[in-house]
């Protein structure tokens, strides 16, 4: 498998079996043609150039997929704002509470909310809530729920009078476009006709988040690993929710949908489908006797000393 390096020369790389993992965002070329132009988010494309994804450079096809507006891919769903730009009464707030919900005045909500509501991955944040009201986690940095924000708005706002975006640094003005392509692939993330190529994260499928790119990366490396052992790659059954997320979020092709959704644990479709199946819990015993009438129980143990 060859990978163009930056200096433009070939590196032929060996192995007998491959996982890609290589998202979706980015390069700057597709947030300049499909967003904003770039906002100079975490991905540093000019530092590191464009992403290469091997499923795409060994042949696999990959699906374009669009937003309701018609272009390809979604915004990163959230910014984050340097914390000592804030007001000191709203920092504390947001320290002391974990988050703040800053009802918005009708003239910063309208156009500019419902229009990021419709152009994030995030599905899940896209309620009323979100629409009418700015709102502020607390993760290290103050994290803003929302695509972008133009500063002439989010500057007239109480204790935001001297706000300044630390990730994306344009956060004023664009985000980040991901999800702009889909590699078709099986439930046992293995991606046909190939043999030896896995997918994870965001290349597994229209899923958004840390568990679920936690839920497939652990699946296609433990399968590429029984590969290499001569054993047949395994595929989650439905019923148990790694199953059901994984066989939720594949390629479905002939849908006839104008534009694809993005699924996430976090709320939304996929959250409700999962809550309908009664396979929401906390409790590990209910957890452990239902993988165990599944046959998974072995698979999902922990290793003990």
């Amino acid at each position: 498998m060859r990978i163009i390096q930056r200096n433009e020369a070939d590196k032929l790389l060996l192995g007998a079996y491959f996982v890609d993992a290589t998202g979706t965002a980015g390069p700057t070329g597709n947030c300049r043609r499909f967003g904003n132009g770039c906002a100079m988010c975490i991905y540093r494309c000019p530092t590191f150039g464009p992403r290469v994804s091997l499923a795409v450079r060994a042949g696999a096809v990959e699906t374009v997929i669009r937003r309701r507006a018609g272009a390809p891919g979604y915004f990163s769903g959230s910014c984050e704002l340097e914390p000592t730009s804030l007001a000191d009464w709203l920092l504390a707030e947001v320290r002391e509470k974990g988050l703040a919900v800053i009802p918005l005045p009708p003239e910063a909500f309208t156009e500019q909310n419902e229009l990021s509501i419709q152009i994030k991955a995030c599905r899940q944040y896209s309620s009323e809530t979100y629409a009418h009201n700015l709102i502020l986690l607390d993760t290290g940095a103050i994290k803003m729920m929302v695509p972008y924000l133009p500063l002439s708005i989010l500057r007239r706002l109480d204790g935001f009078e001297r706000a300044i975006f630390r990730d994306p640094l344009g956060g004023g003005r664009g985000n980040s476009i991901r999800f702009s392509g889909l590699i078709e692939r099986d439930r046992r993330l293995m991606v046909p006709p190939l043999k030896n190529l896995f997918v994870a994260g965001e290349r597994a499928g229209l899923s958004l988040g840390h568990t679920e790119a936690i839920v497939t990366g652990a699946l296609a490396g433990y399968n590429a690993w029984r590969l290499s052992r001569g054993c047949e790659p395994v595929e989650l059954p439905r019923g148990c929710v790694c199953g059901e997320l994984i066989a939720f979020t594949g390629f479905k092709g002939g849908r006839g949908e104008k534009y694809e959704i993005v699924y996430s644990l976090s709320g939304g479709p996929l959250w409700e489908h999962l809550q309908q199946q009664n396979l929401y819990s906390t409790d590990p015993e209910t957890i452990a006797r239902r993988l165990d009438k599944l046959g998974l129980l072995q698979l999902f143990a922990a290793e003990k000393d």
